[in-house]
């Protein structure tokens, strides 16, 4: 899995939350002006993307003189703090924890499930049937530990259905 960038996480962002989906720059100027979330990011954007010149033009160099000394090495530093960048940064690094956070779950989770898979005798082949997941995408998960191959939604699912088998297994036993 690439490593998400600020410059790929602002493009995300801004699509997210404008109305129209949209980067083009036009349309975003155009609905800064109705939605003030946009303004912050689609400065850090026209940064990041070397299009700060553009984006004077379109907004009648309204901004012009507050971010003139804006660069992607100073955009946290104070005479910027009114635009909110540092919010901007923090939810991007809570993104990237999050991403790690997940890939460290699903690694963990893949030993237990294997063990658990093994206990109870169950194929990687009769999991997939009969869950109904894609093989290729399991396998490699579990014989080669991509674990961006699955979903933490996948794993809940997988774990649902050992457990339940597990317990009846207990119970006959008895």
């Amino acid at each position: 899995m690439r490593q998400l960038t600020f410059k790929t996480y602002l493009k995300e962002y801004l699509r997210d939350i404008s109305g129209s989906h949209s980067l083009s720059l036009r349309h975003l100027v155009e609905e800064s002006h109705t939605n003030r979330r946009i303004t912050s990011s689609l400065i850090l954007y026209c940064v990041f993307e070397d299009k700060i010149k553009l984006f004077n033009q379109l907004t009648g160099s309204q901004f012009q003189d507050k971010i003139a000394n804006l660069s992607t090495e100073n955009f946290l530093s104070e005479p910027f703090q009114m635009f909110d960048f540092e919010k901007i940064w923090n939810s991007y690094l809570s993104r990237l924890n999050r991403t790690s956070f997940e890939t460290k779950t699903k690694e963990t989770a893949r030993k237990s499930l294997l063990m658990l898979l093994e206990k109870l005798g169950v194929s990687k082949y009769r999991l997939c049937k009969d869950l109904k997941l894609n093989p290729g995408n399991i396998n490699d998960y579990f014989k080669n530990g991509h674990t961006e191959k699955v979903s933490l939604q996948t794993l809940h699912v997988i774990n649902n259905y050992l457990q339940d088998l597990n317990r009846r297994c207990e119970s006959q036993k008895e």
